[in-house]
């Protein structure tokens, strides 16, 4: 089944349209950022991101959609964090070896924090926020990448996606 017909008008899914299955995997690829979330190894919640869009791109539009925007979504915060690890460990390095303390780094380093923080509280909120809505068949979109995603997957130039096997499986039941 296509997104568009031959006016190229959007064909958009009704939460009734979309599979449980479909949905499970648009949630799970909101979900997938707890996996390696803040886990020492930088830019883990992207790989993870991907291997996921890449397995299930080719299994649900919806769930494509989803696992899509979720990988986006990842590279803002990835670029925070790692910020802000390497501006903490440039921080010791140069107390270590500084013979003096400068206020004026901790404050910078402290106003870093926050701003971590708060951007990373913002981003598991909205995640998860948008999370709960795929799980309910509902679009739920991040700032920018959401437009993105949406484009690529629903748009009037949107991708072709054989669903051959999605339809296959739910056919054919355990």
């Amino acid at each position: 089944m296509s997104t568009k017909d031959s006016l190229n008008q959007i064909h958009f899914p009704q939460p009734e349209d979309i599979s449980e299955k479909d949905r499970e995997y648009a949630f799970g690829a909101y979900i997938m950022m707890f996996a390696g979330a803040y886990f020492p190894l930088p830019f883990v919640e992207i790989i993870s991101s991907f291997i996921y869009y890449i397995y299930y791109k080719k299994r649900s539009r919806y769930a494509a959609f989803h696992a899509y925007q979720s990988f986006l979504s990842q590279f803002p915060i990835t670029v925070v964090n790692t910020g802000f690890v390497t501006y903490t460990i440039i921080f010791l390095i140069k107390s270590i070896r500084a013979d003096y303390f400068d206020p004026s780094d901790t404050k910078t380093l402290l106003f870093f924090l926050l701003g971590t923080v708060l951007l990373n509280l913002g981003y598991i909120i909205t995640s998860l926020f948008i999370a709960i809505k795929a799980k309910k068949g509902i679009f739920g979109y991040f700032p920018v990448v959401g437009h993105i995603s949406f484009e690529k997957f629903y748009g009037t130039d949107a991708i072709e996606i054989s669903l051959e096997q999605t339809t296959h499986q739910r056919n054919n039941p355990p």
